[in-house]
């Protein structure tokens, strides 16, 4: 009985790698990944040592100079940069209003130690300026320290806390590209003989509408305990450490945002992952309260983000600079005997474009929530 002979196949031709036999190993079969080399893997370390100050990057992004370019040349190739008028009250007036509207989102998160037999007494709670190691350790992954005095309030938000030392020496920050987040933690506030009731730490976590509760005393905790009259807490994000590094996390809200929360039901979370996955849920959770906040006072129209509503100030302060412009020019072409066409604003423009009928989303026109 013969043997039956091996079909030739294009894999016998390909060379060795990675210890596998005519076969290629994964990474050279994926067209977006590169294989990595031997021996230069590094496992970054949990916790990184803090210097004190958070470092931020100089210069222009390369990414927002294409920007740049792409919408003038691309989308509004007709809108050239106008000059604005010089010595003009509405327009320093709209200056003014644009550079109090910050360019990034802003958040402040209170945080707490709660130890044990201190379930119910607010002012003892408030008194702690240290707790247990894994809530420090929760702390350190939670953000960056910052030394308060080196801080310029003009780059990184603060919430309110002072740099003078009357708020404490350092505190926890958290930033990206869009967002900047400080954390008011209770710990990290200096108590004074002056002020038995701990009304200083009060005015800064009192009127966060988030707080993170870590929650060491072994009992259950009430948001009523810390939620005291005139203070504006809505949001409680308990944490209750149990077991081989694990925590119970969970809600306890107000009614009337617990349907923006959305999270109904507890979830255990490793210690790891915890700083993490607090700092997310704080975020959306104070977002949320933003929107109803905004609700309550602006219910005909919509919660927009500071980058969208720094961009309709910036709108306006065009077409604000735009009409003067066209009447000085009328007034010095009247004076020598020409007549011009009448001024065609943003909203005779959109008018004239789509007519009386316009689409709902037009009455808001900078919104951009119809076109995700």
């Amino acid at each position: 009985c013969k043997t039956p002979q091996k079909t030739p196949s294009k894999l016998d031709n390909i060379p060795e790698q990675g210890g596998h036999s005519g076969h290629r190993e994964r990474v050279h079969t994926i067209s977006v990944m590169s294989p990595a080399q031997k021996g230069n893997l590094k496992r970054l370390p949990l916790f990184q040592k803090s210097t004190g100050t958070v470092p931020r990057s100089s210069g222009l992004s390369p990414a927002f100079v294409f920007l740049q370019f792409f919408y003038n040349t691309s989308t509004n190739a007709g809108e050239k940069p106008i000059l604005l008028p010089r010595n003009d009250p509405t327009i320093a007036a709209t200056f003014n209003v644009i550079d109090f509207t910050l360019p990034y989102e802003t958040h402040k998160i209170g945080v707490v130690y709660i130890g044990p037999g201190q379930i119910e007494d607010c002012v003892t709670i408030m008194s702690n300026t240290a707790g247990s190691l894994r809530y420090t350790a929760f702390l350190k992954g939670l953000g960056n320290l910052i030394r308060l005095s080196s801080v310029k309030p003009e780059q990184i938000y603060l919430g309110g806390l002072t740099t003078d030392g009357s708020d404490g020496q350092f505190a926890f920050y958290w930033e990206d590209r869009l967002t900047q987040v400080i954390f008011h933690v209770a710990t990290l506030i200096p108590n004074k003989s002056t002020d038995p009731q701990r009304n200083n730490k009060k005015k800064h976590i009192g009127n966060d509408y988030v707080v993170i509760v870590y929650n060491d005393s072994g009992e259950d905790f009430s948001l009523t305990t810390l939620k005291g009259r005139g203070q504006f807490t809505y949001v409680c994000i308990v944490i209750t450490p149990t077991d081989y590094q694990t925590n119970r996390v969970h809600f306890q809200t107000i009614p009337e945002v617990s349907d923006l929360i959305g999270h109904k039901y507890p979830v255990m979370v490793s210690d790891t992952v915890l700083p993490h996955f607090v700092r997310q849920l704080s975020i959306q959770a104070n977002l949320a309260c933003l929107v109803y906040k905004w609700r309550c006072t602006n219910p005909s129209s919509p919660y927009t983000s500071n980058s969208v509503e720094r961009l309709r100030k910036i709108k306006s302060l065009r077409q604000k600079a735009l009409k003067l412009n066209a009447n000085e020019y009328n007034i010095n072409a009247n004076s020598q005997g020409y007549k011009l066409p009448p001024f065609n604003d943003y909203a005779a423009a959109e008018s004239e474009k789509f007519g009386t009928n316009q689409p709902t989303h037009f009455a808001f026109p900078d919104d951009f929530t119809n076109y995700v």
